[in-house]
């Protein structure tokens, strides 16, 4: 008896601490966008004026590509 108190402390410790580091993660990954951003914009602003349209190209296909492979299951 006192063994399943035990597991399901330990469950929902887990269940806790699992949500807490969700929250976490997205924090951090709303504080990091404008850096990310500034990173690839200032990748991009190094590029030659003539690889600059190709690689504006590529970025869009890939963003594309993603947005359609995500399936919803």
């Amino acid at each position: 008896m006192i063994e399943m108190f035990t597991s399901l402390i330990e469950t929902i410790s887990a269940l806790v601490t699992f949500v807490i580091n969700t929250i976490q993660s997205l924090i951090s990954l709303i504080v990091n966008i404008p850096m990310y951003l500034a990173v690839v914009t200032n990748a991009i602003n190094v590029l030659p004026y003539f690889i600059l349209p190709f690689a504006l190209a590529f970025v869009t296909l890939v963003i594309v590509q993603y947005i359609l492979n995500r399936r919803p299951d």
